[in-house]
C-alpha cells in the first residue's frame, strides 16, 4: 500500500498573501505557485475564492493589502513579491 504525506495545511493570511502576489503585484498564477511551491490549481482556488468575495473574513484586511508577518511562509512570500 502506498503511503501518503500528510494533508498541507496553510493559514488564512499565507493564503492572502499568496493571492496579493497575483491580484496587486501582477504576477501570473503559475509564476507564482512556483515561487511559493504550492499547487498551481490550489492556487488558482484561491485567486477565484478571493476574486468572489469568498474568502474567510480573517484574509479581507491582508487582500485589501495589509501586510502580515509571521506565519508559514512568511520568508518565501516576502522574497518571491521582492523577485517579481
Amino acid at each position: 500500500m502506498k503511503e501518503q504525506l500528510p494533508k498541507q495545511v496553510y493559514t488564512s493570511e499565507y493564503r492572502a498573501q499568496a493571492v496579493l502576489l497575483v491580484t496587486r503585484d501582477g504576477l501570473s498564477i503559475a509564476a507564482a505557485a512556483r515561487r511559493l511551491s504550492v499547487s498551481l490549481k490550489t492556487l488558482a482556488n484561491w485567486v477565484k475564492r478571493a476574486k468572489d468575495g469568498g474568502l474567510p473574513a480573517s484574509d479581507a484586511g491582508a487582500v485589501a493589502g495589509r501586510r502580515i508577518a509571521g506565519g508559514r511562509g512568511s520568508r518565501e512570500l516576502a522574497a518571491a513579491a521582492r523577485n517579481r
